[in-house]
């Protein structure tokens, strides 16, 4: 008879502890570190200091496309205004006009003008003396005597005494704003009797005085 009992009491402790077993709650699984296996589902990127949140590029100054223009050319060349002088169309006077010239230096100044003269005038009542293709070859100067030499081309002005004439005085003229106060002309570099075959060129050539020539208004 012990032995039925027995059985009852090990079926009713057995089904205890399985009623107990099921009524626990479930437990959660804790939550998977980011830093520990697999790929968080966003990502933030490492903390740059450099970085300002802005596109880079909006805050590098823009491409300069022009030419840069050296602050020294410029500076270097010398301007200055000089008076230049020419004849009437009629070839009756010497009339006195005033130009803006550059040149890279002071000492260049003279030859400036002289070129610049050779361009002809901008006033439609003037004239050129000079026929096309003639060159300055250099000027220099010692003892109030400038020395100005011109290519061969200077020689084919189709000219009379009186605008050979004029045509000296011109160039003595110009050199005179200079401190010269005569003007030997020389062709390629070397004295001729003659210019053009009127006037004596053996010997500098002295201007009138600047202050009788007419401005040309």
């Amino acid at each position: 008879m012990r032995k039925p009992w027995k059985t009852i009491l090990l079926t009713t402790a057995a089904i205890m502890m399985i009623t107990a077993g099921c009524g626990q709650p479930a437990q959660t699984a804790p939550p998977s570190n980011p830093t520990q296996g697999g790929s968080p589902s966003t990502s933030q990127p490492p903390n740059d200091p450099n970085n300002t949140g802005e596109n880079n590029s909006e805050n590098e100054p823009a491409e300069n496309n022009e030419d840069t223009i050296d602050p020294n050319e410029a500076s270097d060349k010398v301007t200055e205004t000089v008076t230049l002088y020419f004849t009437d169309t009629d070839l009756m006077n010497n009339y006195s006009v005033e130009r803006e010239v550059s040149a890279e230096s002071a000492e260049d100044l003279p030859k400036a003008a002289l070129e610049a003269w050779m361009a002809g005038p901008d006033h439609e009542g003037l004239g050129n003396l000079v026929p096309p293709g003639v060159v300055v070859e250099y000027v220099k100067g010692e003892g109030g005597i400038a020395e100005v030499s011109f290519s061969s081309e200077l020689k084919n002005a189709n000219l009379g005494s009186s605008g050979e004439m004029f045509l000296l005085e011109q160039i003595a003229l110009i050199m005179k704003q200079f401190g010269y106060d005569s003007t030997q002309i020389l062709i390629e570099g070397e004295i001729e009797e003659s210019l053009l075959g009127h006037v004596t060129t053996s010997e500098p050539i002295s201007p009138p005085p600047a202050d009788e020539i007419q401005p040309m208004e």
